[in-house]
């Protein structure tokens, strides 16, 4: 092999290496600048409408500023970053380059598919999970993730004086307990229909929603089976916001359509999950909800939902039947985190977790399996939707003692 024909091939190694760390600095310089910007800015037009405004037509950024009330050209500049990853698209309405005008305030903006989606009456509207990210007390829990990075405690906490959950509970912040309420609900929306539709609820007569919220998902897997029971509980507060709003009879704009004959086949209860559990159900379902705790707490939850199921009364809910299969199923309905390298939006979540809740994170299949072995209860069958159409997995389970 030829001195020439080496040093040609080392030349193209070196140029193929100089390529490579081009574009990983690219992709690292792209990733850094964007981070929480985007989403920061996403919260900014969600919570000044602006994609209300430009839902009949494209609209000035003069236009747009009168409407909101902020500075023209900050409000251009914040638009054009958000057009650059598919959020509104810019609009050259003056095709003429003599005639154009260079002033900020005459350009134009208009919706796109994403930007719909922040519409505040648009289906499936993710507008009030936006408004989360916009947040003082989020924002100051991911800008310390160091400290739970550091500590391996939350960094709500240490940023704004209290436990997540504790802080929405003081009047004082209402609203962000407001805006944090109908996050989960919009979060709720995006995948009820599919969930419901995919999987046998039908089976249970009576069914428990633990810290179910506002009752969104409950509500939809109601109204789909007509002789079907629930019974919504949650803390205090929440079912006194879940009354004043989605199980409203006059609330006519309510996320689902809630009638007299739904509202009279429903309990809404309100209690601390960590001290008992009503009975009179037999489904146990909890959504969302083991994300939030570390494995103690987690196990306290589990085994008080162990100790409900053994009671088998049906004091809460008026049966039109004392028919109920002798021992209750267990759904708990959360995303799964896959082993492995590859991208997975809970592992995203997972990081959120740790940021904002007292040891609270996604679990594998496995962790799982343990968690609930050491509480009296057995997996039966976890159901993954097909393709993509939910990140939510639902995981069957009964007392060991059933099996």
């Amino acid at each position: 092999m030829s001195r020439k024909y080496q040093n040609r091939k080392l030349i193209e190694h070196q140029n193929r290496s100089e390529l490579q760390y081009q574009k990983s600095a690219y992709w690292l310089f792209d990733t850094l600048a964007k981070g929480q910007l985007v989403s920061l800015a996403i919260a900014i037009v969600a919570k000044l409408r602006i994609p209300d405004y430009l839902q009949k037509n494209s609209k000035t950024i003069k236009e747009l500023a009168e409407f909101t009330n902020v500075s023209p050209d900050a409000l251009y500049r914040l638009l054009r970053m958000l057009a650059s990853v598919g959020i509104f698209r810019e609009i050259n309405k003056i095709k003429s380059k003599k005639r154009r005008n260079r002033n900020n305030e005459s350009k134009c903006f208009g919706l796109t598919p994403a930007a719909s989606l922040l519409c505040s009456d648009s289906k499936n509207s993710i507008r009030d999970f936006a408004l989360l990210f916009g947040l003082d007390s989020f924002n100051k829990a991911t800008i310390n993730l160091s400290h739970a990075i550091a500590t391996g405690k939350n960094s709500f906490k240490y940023a704004n004086g209290l436990e997540l959950f504790d802080y929405l509970q003081q009047n004082k912040n209402r609203i962000d307990a407001e805006i944090f309420d109908n996050a989960m609900n919009a979060l709720n929306a995006s995948y009820v229909s599919s969930l419901v539709q995919s999987y046998k609820f039908s089976q249970f007569e009576t069914i428990l929603d633990i810290g179910g919220g506002q009752g969104l998902f409950l509500a939809n897997i109601l109204k789909k089976n007509p002789n079907q029971l629930g019974i919504l509980f949650d803390l205090p507060n929440v079912i006194r916001r879940a009354k004043r709003t989605i199980w409203a009879d006059t609330q006519k704009q309510s996320i689902v359509k809630i009638n007299h004959s739904l509202i009279s086949r429903c309990k809404l209860l309100g209690g601390n999950f960590f001290n008992a559990i009503p009975s009179g159900a037999d489904c146990y379902m909890i959504k969302n909800v083991l994300l939030n705790w570390n494995d103690e707490s987690a196990a306290v939850l589990l085994r008080n939902c162990l100790q409900s199921m053994r009671k088998g009364e049906m004091g809460h809910v008026p049966s039109p039947s004392q028919k109920s299969r002798r021992y209750p199923k267990l759904l708990i309905i959360e995303t799964i985190m896959p082993e492995g390298n590859g991208p997975f939006l809970g592992k995203f979540t997972d990081i959120l977790m740790l940021a904002l809740t007292s040891g609270g994170k996604l679990r594998t299949e496995r962790e799982f399996a343990e968690l609930l072995d050491s509480c009296g209860f057995k997996i039966l069958n976890i159901f993954r939707p097909p393709g993509k159409v939910s990140f939510l997995s639902i995981i069957e389970a009964v007392p060991k003692e059933q099996t």
